[in-house]
C-alpha cells in the first residue's frame, strides 16, 4: 500500500540572519584569526602545530555562526554557506594581518595590528617578501631549512582552500538536523527517541518493510519490537515536535550499528532510512505509544522469529539459546 507522506523541508526564509549572522562571523574572525596567526608563529613546534592548527579557524569561526544562524531563525543552509563562505575570505584577510603583526613583534619591530590592517597593498608586498626566503627554519646549523618560494605560496593556498571549504561546511550544520515551526516561529524540540528491532521475515531483512518506513508507513512501524539502545543492530525513531502550539510534528527513522574493533573499541554508526517526515496527530499519538511498549530482549526476540519461520514452514519450533551475552545480536547483524 503507498503513502503518501510529506517530507520536511526548511523552507527559506532568512529570519534576522542577514543581521546576526555576519556581525558574528565578524566578530569571531577576528578574534580567533588573531589568535591563530600569533599561535603559529610563537609555537615552538612550526611545522606540526601549524598544520593543526588550520581546524582553529575553521571551527572557531563556523560555529558561532552556525549558532547565530539557528538563533535568529535561518532556514536556509544554502545561506549560512555562502555567508561561512565571504566570510572564510574575511577570516583569511585578519589571518594575514595578525600574522605580519606577530612576526613584526617577533622581530622587535614596532608596527600595530591595525597599521597592518589598512594597509592591503602592504600586506602583499610583505607576503613577496616573506616568501622570498620563508619565515621558519627547520633543524639547525647549516642543515636548517624551511619553506620558501613557491613552496611556501602553495602552503598559503592550502591554508586559504581549508579556510574557504571549511568555515562554510561548519555554518550551515546548524541547522540541517533542525525542524521548525513556521506558525510559531520556533524550532522543534525532540519529544522522543525509541530503539527498535529492524523488520525480519522468514529469517532475513524484510525489504519490503523497510520500503515502506522509507516510504512514511506508520503502521509498519507499529508492528516492530521495542528494543534495547544497547543492540548492536536496530533502528532509531525520533520525534520532533513544536512545543508551543504541537501542530508541527516530525519524525524520522535512523539504522543504528554498533562496531568494535579488534581494541574493544566501540562506534556507533547512523545512517538516515528516512528524512524528516511530517506526522500528523494521530501518527504522533501512535508513535508515542511505542515508547510504552516494553524492551524485548534480543534473545526473545529471535526465539519469537525463529518459531513463527517454522511455524510458517510448518516444522517444530526450534530450541532457542537465551544467550544473554549479546552474541544473538551478532547473529540478528549476520541475518
Amino acid at each position: 500500500m503507498a503513502v503518501d507522506t510529506e517530507k520536511y523541508e526548511h523552507s527559506g526564509g532568512l529570519g534576522l540572519a542577514p543581521i546576526v549572522v555576519p556581525v558574528v562571523g565578524l566578530v569571531s574572525a577576528a578574534i580567533v584569526a588573531t589568535a591563530y596567526s600569533f599561535a603559529n608563529v610563537f609555537n615552538p613546534c612550526i611545522s606540526i602545530v601549524s598544520f593543526l592548527l588550520l581546524i582553529v579557524p575553521v571551527l572557531g569561526v563556523g560555529f558561532p555562526m552556525a549558532w547565530a544562524g539557528k538563533a535568529s531563525g535561518c532556514r536556509n543552509p544554502a545561506f549560512l554557506a555562502l555567508a561561512g563562505f565571504g566570510m572564510s575570505f574575511v577570516t583569511l584577510y585578519f589571518a594575514w594581518a595578525a600574522f605580519f603583526a606577530a612576526l613584526a613583534a617577533r622581530d622587535d619591530i614596532d608596527v600595530g595590528l591595525f597599521d597592518i590592517l589598512i594597509n592591503p597593498v602592504g600586506m602583499w608586498e610583505r607576503a613577496g617578501g616573506v616568501a622570498e626566503n620563508g619565515w621558519y627554519t627547520l633543524g639547525s646549523g647549516d642543515s636548517a631549512t624551511g619553506p620558501s618560494g613557491i613552496l611556501l605560496w602553495i602552503l598559503w593556498v592550502i591554508e586559504a582552500l581549508i579556510f574557504m571549504i571549511g568555515i562554510p561546511l561548519v555554518a550551515m550544520t546548524g541547522i540541517l538536523e533542525e525542524v521548525y515551526c513556521e506558525r510559531c516561529g520556533v524550532w522543534c524540540k525532540t519529544a522522543e527517541t525509541i530503539a527498535l528491532g529492524v523488520p525480519i521475515a522468514d529469517g532475513e531483512l524484510d525489504e519490503a518493510a523497510v520500503e515502506r518506513i522509507t516510504e512514511g508507513d506508520v503502521a509498519t512501524l507499529e508492528a516492530l519490537d521495542r528494543v534495547s539502545v544497547g543492540s548492536i543492530f536496530h533502528l532509531e525513531l525520533e520525534l520532533k515536535e513544536c512545543l508551543s502550539c504541537h501542530e508541527t510534528a516530525t519524525y524520522r527513522v535512523q539504522t543504528v550499528e554498533t562496531k568494535t574493533d579488534s581494541d574493544g573499541d566501540t562506534s556507533t554508526d547512523k545512517n538516515d532510512l528516512t528524512g524528516w517526515l511530517f506526522a500528523t496527530s494521530d501518527d504522533v499519538h501512535r508513535l508515542e505509544s511505542l515508547g510504552r511498549k516494553p524492551i524485548i530482549k534480543e534473545s526473545e526476540r529471535l526465539a519469537k522469529l525463529a518459531a513463527e519461520q517454522i511455524e510458517n514452514e510448518g516444522g517444530d519450533s526450534p530450541e532457542v539459546d537465551d544467550d544473554s551475552d549479546g552474541d544473538d545480536d551478532e547473529d540478528l547483524e549476520r541475518r
